[in-house]
């Protein structure tokens, strides 16, 4: 851990035992254990990953959506990981999807939003679903659980185009029958087509093997690849 890493060997151990003491105000004097020249936290000590993991096995949902009451891992920083930094939390994804999308779209001022004077694009769900149940944060789980499923109404600019999860501008159950139809007239004319490929699967699978185990002289790589000792 470098506490601070561009000061001297003095300034550096001040920062670090004003570090442990303000840990170990807030985790209790055996938070941290030195050994030898190396600190290790207790192993007492869990994180909110942990707790949610151990809820989840153990079936005991209720402790799992307390534990899930923020991000996870919230204020941990990770040396050589910048992608850790830049994961994107249910704020930032709903932002993302609402205002950000009616800016993308040159429409800022029309949807994104909930307010007097936009468009009422709006998607109602089912409040019972097994994907918003139990609900500990709205936001979390619309952007870490729900799939789709508890879709009930969409509106669009006031006009209902999708009731009690089905969609009123067209005949689903027409279009549903006649792909139905199409599917079933497709594997009649592709009959003999499909005995032909599977008499010639063994041949293609035994031409393909012996393709990749051909060593090439080409490099396939996008970057340079250092020679072989």
């Amino acid at each position: 851990m470098d506490v601070c890493p561009d000061s001297d060997e003095s300034r550096g151990r001040h920062s670090l035992r004003d570090t442990l003491h303000a840990v170990r105000l807030v985790l209790g004097a055996d938070a941290i254990r030195p050994i030898g020249e190396t600190l290790r936290l207790n192993g007492t000590l869990t994180t909110d990953v942990q707790r949610f993991g151990a809820a989840i096995a153990a079936a005991d949902y209720a402790a799992a959506a307390e534990a899930y009451s923020g991000p996870l891992l919230d204020g941990l920083h990770v040396d050589g990981a910048p992608e850790f930094e830049r994961w994107l939390d249910a704020d930032t994804v709903w932002s993302l999807a609402t205002t950000g999308t009616a800016r993308v779209l040159g429409q800022a001022g029309d949807l994104g939003a909930i307010t007097p004077r936009r468009k009422a694009d709006l998607v109602l769900l089912r409040a019972d679903s097994v994907f918003l149940r139990p609900l500990a944060d709205p936001v979390k789980a619309l952007v870490y659980a729900e799939t789709g499923t508890a879709v009930d109404t969409v509106l669009v600019d006031g006009r209902v185009v999708v009731e009690r999860g089905r969609v009123t501008t067209v005949d689903e159950d027409r279009i549903f029958a006649r792909a139905q139809e199409a599917a079933d007239r497709q594997r009649a004319q592709s009959a003999r087509a499909w005995a032909l490929a599977e008499r010639l699967t063994p041949y293609v699978a035994a031409a393909c093997r012996g393709a990749v185990a051909a060593p090439l002289s080409i490099n396939r790589f996008a970057a340079a690849v250092p020679p072989t000792a």
